[in-house]
């Protein structure tokens, strides 16, 4: 019975999609986003186009999956998928316009690349302006449209393991478990140490913690590399780690990395 209602509910997914790829004469993406409500680390948004044949089981809303479930499900959106995209906007950013205009940002960006061209963008109620394609803001389009479902799961995973990268560079608040959500264990970090680079101080309450932030451990390194006299392999330990974009630096501490840079001493 489970194996037939979830073969069901992937065939109302995909119906879904597939009127709206008729209506709009091509093809179509899915957008959302992930960590919106977090206290720390970016917002991730991703863009998927899935062809017009692929019905997958075990591709939902990935707020009704388990961690274990949507790493299977991106492994199967990775094989099928036309084209993924990626948009992330960092906790600098998001205290500068606000978390909604910072989702906005990251849910563009993630479409800027995309092959072939989508002709219409659906978003789970995102209102996305400017943008070339056709976009349907939908309510609850995550648990309606396979090509946003998948997005949904893309973002999540993304961020997650960005989260679990970031809990070695910043290891008193245990991201790798709360992927920057307030959980007890998190603001307890948080009242001990301070808040960090990688949190958001225009959230409730997390600017009030301490006026001095938590640096990551690469940034600390080339700091005290910097700091060494004579020491000319910061610069290059510097690029190496504004290129990293399997955990890049938290964006306060990029724009700092920056203006060494710039500064060539």
């Amino acid at each position: 019975m489970a194996k037939s209602g979830a073969a069901a509910r992937a065939r109302a997914l995909w119906e879904f999609d597939a009127e709206l790829r008729r209506q709009a004469g091509g093809p179509i993406a899915g957008v959302d986003e992930a960590g919106r409500g977090c206290l720390a680390g970016p917002v991730v948004a991703a863009a998927v186009i899935l062809p017009d044949g692929a019905v997958l089981e075990g591709v939902d809303d990935s707020k009704r999956m388990t961690p274990r479930g949507r790493e299977q499900a991106r492994k199967a959106i990775d094989a099928v998928a036309l084209d993924i995209g990626i948009g992330i906007a960092g906790p600098s950013l998001i205290d500068d316009l606000n978390i909604l205009k910072a989702t906005l940002c990251a849910a563009n960006w993630c479409v800027e690349d995309l092959n072939p061209k989508p002709r219409l963008l659906i978003t789970d109620y995102l209102r996305m302006d400017g943008q070339d394609a056709a976009v349907r803001a939908e309510a609850k389009a995550d648990s309606k449209s396979l090509s946003v479902a998948a997005a949904s799961i893309v973002a999540k995973t993304e961020r997650d393991r960005l989260m679990a990268l970031y809990a070695m560079e910043y290891p008193f608040y245990a991201f790798e478990r709360n992927k920057g959500y307030g959980s007890s264990e998190h603001l307890e970090g948080l009242r001990r140490h301070g808040p960090s680079t990688l949190h958001r101080l225009s959230f409730a309450g997390v600017g009030f913690f301490s006026d001095a932030l938590i640096r990551s451990r690469t940034f600390e390194r080339l700091r005290a590399m910097r700091a060494q006299a004579g020491n000319t392999e910061w610069k290059q330990a510097a690029r190496q780690a504004l290129s990293n974009m399997d955990c890049p630096l938290a964006d306060r501490e990029t724009t700092i990395v920056l203006e060494w840079l710039e500064r060539r001493i």
